[in-house]
């Protein structure tokens, strides 16, 4: 599976954290089609048990997940512990919530609901940034 990312061809691997299973079966069709490799999750618990065994190129989380108001945030925890991207949805994330993933560095933050071209867009170039990061480390630890 490829996806064209503006300068090569690679299949990308995405975890769709959200406990609306209307939005979770959505995002996880569009990106499919788009020839992501696509693991999902309805709860912070599932999602943290399959980051544990899988590597990801980006998180795609609700903030609010199992009606905890933190169940985002211990996934965002865990992304960033592991150098993924993160993109967090919401429609009724709390101020105090909002303030955790402002602190914890969530890489991109929308509110539902929202347009899945742009935030197919948001994915692309959080992948992208994240992978010429890769790079310009490597180059770095070559001495380049």
């Amino acid at each position: 599976m490829k996806v064209f990312s503006g300068s090569e061809d690679k299949a990308y691997k995405a975890l769709i954290a959200e406990d609306e299973v209307y939005l979770l079966d959505l995002l996880n069709d569009y990106l499919t089609q788009r020839n992501f490799i696509v693991s999902k999750a309805s709860d912070h618990v599932e999602a943290l048990r399959i980051m544990s065994h899988e590597h990801f190129d980006i998180l795609i989380a609700d903030i609010v997940l199992d009606r905890s108001s933190f169940g985002g945030i211990e996934l965002l925890k865990a992304a960033k512990n592991q150098n993924i991207p993160s993109l967090i949805i919401s429609g009724q994330a709390t101020m105090l919530s909002l303030k955790a993933a402002i602190n914890l560095r969530a890489d991109y933050f929308m509110e539902k609901p929202f347009d899945l071209n742009i935030l197919y867009r948001v994915i692309m170039s959080l992948i992208n940034h994240q992978h010429s990061l890769g790079f310009s480390k490597l180059k770095l630890q070559l001495g380049h």
